[in-house]
């Protein structure tokens, strides 16, 4: 196999600086003293034909086209493009039915390569790929109606059949090379750039492909500071464009906001997660936001805007919407207490960017307005607006700190959590009671025996008196008894 490589070619974005800190005092100065270092591009779009640093060959079919420039093999699909570095110089290429070729040298012959799902496969000898015109021919003609076009040692000439009576019907001698016919149309090559031409009038061409890869190099800038100054009655939404008023497309980039302020350096950039072109609603496959849609503004800052829908952050050119204000409800509660230990924001989407301050849990806060999903479609949770002031220790000076807190966060029942009230036995003591337990169950023992030996010793004296008599009881009653007839004894 001869790739090496496989790139998308990377534009290199030409970011400008960050603004004046005259203009927001305390937000750090990037670059310049005049602009934000956050940029967007207005445009993902690029012309391929004015990369080409040795373009040796091309061929078109329909929207599908290929190039060899130098080492590289160059596929233009739609508006996706793809550059393949090989090991050696391309001779070679070709499109047909759909399928790519190209043709390379190896070890002093050519292999003939076809482009199938996705990757290079080198074809049999026998069944290779004709390339026609092949570009080790000296000589390529086309006649298209009565014009002749040739390419030889002289370059390119185009002559008109019917006008042969003067000068032969030479119309132009121009330094081209490369000539090709391709759709109805003729194409040669000046200065690596392929042009199309009206009977003997070159126009350049453009090649226009969309390269995304430059959505991981927005920088971060001075975005936090924007969001942390935003103030809470102002908030605005942008309401997204279908066309720029130029007739661009619209371009979003899906960013992280889980950063803080101290995790932003002059060359942090965005985390992003795809950037697509805004469609209308009712296209075959719409994007996922359309052209009408409603979003929270969050800030504007360099030639951009970070907006928000339910719970992710976007960034787009200010082109591409339109700003208008948003009006806050009236709450019903003048104030509320927090359930649990909730977050507050600088404006009504959650995540760590936008994170002002921490609610206490059972503490009392004012609430100034809220805000409503039902209304504005784009929240994640419908939210308040409280206060919390606070007392400098040392110079006494108040600050008061308005914030955003989902609606859940805060009820309109207060409480107080009380530590029980306990009350001290009297006779409680500190000492060790085991010795006195112990001392007291031997004490119990020692009486239980003393009544023991008192009950032996008692009933041991009666049995013994007892058997002392029982003779002299008979014997009187042997003598006292009646005779045998019944009768008493004289």
């Amino acid at each position: 196999m001869h790739i090496v490589k496989k790139y998308a070619l990377v534009t290199t974005l030409l970011v400008s600086a960050v603004l004046a800190a005259s203009v927001m005092p305390g937000i750090a100065a990037f670059a310049d003293e005049t602009k934000d270092a956050t940029y967007y591009p207005v445009d993902f779009s690029y012309d391929l034909n004015a990369s080409f640093t040795d373009l040796t060959d091309y061929a078109m079919e329909g929207t599908n086209s290929i190039f060899a420039d130098g080492n590289d093999v160059v596929l233009l699909q739609d508006e996706t493009m793809t550059r393949d570095t090989q090991e050696s110089a391309v001779l070679n290429v070709d499109v047909e039915d759909g399928v790519f070729y190209m043709q390379l040298s190896a070890d002093s012959d050519t292999v003939s390569y076809a482009y199938t799902d996705g990757d290079w496969v080198a074809e049999d000898a026998d069944a290779a790929h004709v390339y026609t015109p092949a570009n080790s021919s000296a000589y390529t003609t086309y006649i298209v109606g009565s014009y002749i076009y040739y390419t030889g040692t002289a370059g390119l000439t185009i002559i008109d059949q019917t006008q042969q009576d003067t000068d032969g019907g030479v119309l132009a001698t121009l330094d081209y090379t490369l000539l090709r016919y391709y759709n109805d149309t003729i194409y040669a090559v000046s200065n690596n750039q392929i042009y199309s031409f009206d009977v003997a009038e070159p126009t350049v061409i453009s090649l226009t492909y969309i390269d995304y890869a430059i959505d991981d190099e927005i920088l971060v800038g001075n975005t936090l500071d924007y969001i942390a100054a935003t103030e809470y009655d102002k908030l605005q939404k942008v309401t997204v464009k279908s066309e720029t008023d130029d007739g661009d497309p619209v371009y979003m980039t899906k960013i992280s906001l889980a950063i803080t302020a101290a995790d932003v350096k002059e060359d942090t950039y965005f985390t992003s997660s795809g950037t697509f072109a805004v469609t209308a609603k009712d296209a075959d496959e719409p994007s996922e936001i359309v052209a009408g849609d409603e979003l929270l503004l969050l800030c504007e800052v360099g030639n951009a805007y970070v907006v928000s829908y339910d719970t992710q952050a976007y960034i787009m050119a200010k082109t591409g919407g339109t700003a208008t204000d948003i009006d806050l409800e009236d709450c019903e509660y003048e104030s509320a207490t927090a359930v649990e230990e909730y977050d507050a924001y600088y404006a009504p989407f959650m995540t760590d960017g936008t994170k002002v301050l921490e609610l206490e849990t059972g503490a009392s806060y004012n609430i100034d307005y809220m805000i409503t999903q039902a209304t504005y479609g784009f929240l994640e949770n419908d939210f308040y607006v409280i206060e919390k002031t606070t007392t400098d220790d040392t110079t006494g000076a108040e600050t008061t700190t308005y914030a955003f807190v989902p609606q859940g966060a805060l009820s309109e029942y207060s409480y107080t959590r009380e530590n029980p009230v306990t009350t001290q036995d009297p006779d409680q003591t500190e000492d060790n009671i085991i010795v006195k337990v112990v001392l007291s169950l031997l004490l119990v023992v020692i009486i239980l025996a003393i009544v023991g030996l008192i009950v032996f010793f008692a009933t041991g004296r009666k049995y013994k008196a007892v058997d002392t008599g029982s003779g002299s009881d008979q014997d009187a009653d042997k003598s006292d008894g009646p005779d045998d007839d019944g009768t008493d004894k004289k």
